[in-house]
């Protein structure tokens, strides 16, 4: 695996049973923030939505998946700013789990 890439080891979902302690609690911790960015993401653009005239289902749609990009790129940031040791140590053992024996 690519350090490119190494920071979305939290998005899988092959061997979570051998996941340490800390690659656990940040993945709850990212999934958590990622859900409150969606939200407050999906609040703001289907207000604006709304304020234009945009049909109901188009724009819920559209917040949706605008909404979901969102979470998904500052789900980590601000995940990192408030739990950066428990990220650091996460990032560590998933990158030797997944660099193999």
């Amino acid at each position: 695996m690519s350090s490119q890439y190494s920071k979305w080891w939290w998005l899988g979902f092959f061997g979570v049973q051998s996941w340490t302690v800390e690659e656990r609690r940040a993945r709850i911790i990212l999934v958590m923030t990622w859900l409150v960015s969606f939200c407050a993401a999906m609040f703001v653009v289907s207000t604006i939505f709304d304020l234009f005239g945009l049909e109901h289902h188009v724009g819920a749609f559209v917040s949706a998946v605008l909404s979901v990009i969102f979470g998904f790129f500052t789900a980590r940031p601000i995940s990192t700013e408030l739990y950066r040791d428990l990220l650091r140590r996460a990032d560590e053992n998933a990158r030797k789990r997944l660099s193999g024996p």
